[in-house]
């Protein structure tokens, strides 16, 4: 008989990382071109996140708003609570057989959204 245990969070985390830190060490030594190695990690992410990678459950993947934000007349668009991970990202990400179309983000369409977020929300960003 297999003796079973609960993890505790730290463990969970621990074993999160450790995993994410495996695809990353796989995917930066392939011979694929830059965007190919990215868009392979992104892949092996999103299936770690839909159970499919590594024998690692599946993840729900829960937007998670500031309270304050739904009332805020300036947020412009509204995240609910709800699960968008189906179990398919890692497919959705690759579409006939090229990534996620809306990856190829021009560099001015990248800086205005980093424009935009540093506004938003500098938190996010070291000085």
């Amino acid at each position: 008989m297999i003796t079973r245990r609960v993890l505790t969070a730290d463990e969970m985390r621990e074993e999160f990382l450790d995993h994410i830190a495996g695809l990353v060490r796989i995917w930066k030594n392939t011979g694929e071109s830059e965007d190919e190695k990215l868009s392979g990690l992104v892949h092996s992410i999103l299936a770690t996140l839909c159970g499919r990678s590594g024998g690692m459950p599946g993840f729900d993947l829960i937007p998670s708003m500031h309270p304050d934000d739904w009332t805020d007349e300036e947020v412009e668009t509204l995240w609910p609570p709800i699960d968008i991970n189906d179990g398919g990202l890692n497919e959705q990400w690759y579409q006939d057989g090229k990534p996620w179309p809306r990856a190829k983000a021009t560099p001015e369409e990248i800086e205005a959204y980093q424009k935009k977020l540093r506004e938003q929300r500098p938190d996010l960003f070291r000085e």
